[in-house]
């Protein structure tokens, strides 16, 4: 268990920054298609974004541990084993599957940010902005 939550964490933690690097990405997105710049705006969505999926998903478990009729009192049972581990496996990929499909809709690769970009740099050396924003 200790190997596999070692390389679990080594796989997961590059994806933390790249999250990060995503959400500035969608911010000159936004500005690049609406000429407006509203970063502040597309960083606080995203982070109401995930704060509501946390407590949706702390509700979530809440439910289907109700559901599964969880009692602290009452030993566990073998269906209810079943239930805790259908939670930690299955319904977690079921909701990973879910949002790889969504992802597979992000369309801004390298070439279309480096696009955006040098546009978004044009436009303010245009209106005078570049020594203002970086």
């Amino acid at each position: 268990m200790l190997a596999l939550q070692v390389l679990l964490q080594l796989i997961f933690g590059p994806t933390i920054p790249i999250l990060w690097s995503m959400m500035a990405d969608v911010a000159d997105y936004s500005e690049w298609t609406t000429y407006r710049r509203s970063t502040g705006l597309a960083f606080a969505s995203i982070i109401f974004g995930l704060k509501l999926g946390l407590g949706v998903g702390a509700w979530l478990n809440g439910e289907l541990l109700e559901r599964f009729q969880y009692s602290a009192t009452v030993p566990i049972s073998t269906s209810f084993t079943l239930a805790i581990r259908l939670m930690v496996s299955v319904f977690p990929a079921a909701v990973l599957m879910i949002a790889v499909g969504v992802l597979l809709g992000y369309r801004l690769d390298d070439v279309m940010l480096k696009r955006i970009e040098d546009e978004l740099r044009a436009r303010r050396v245009e209106s005078g902005l570049a020594a203002t924003v970086v």
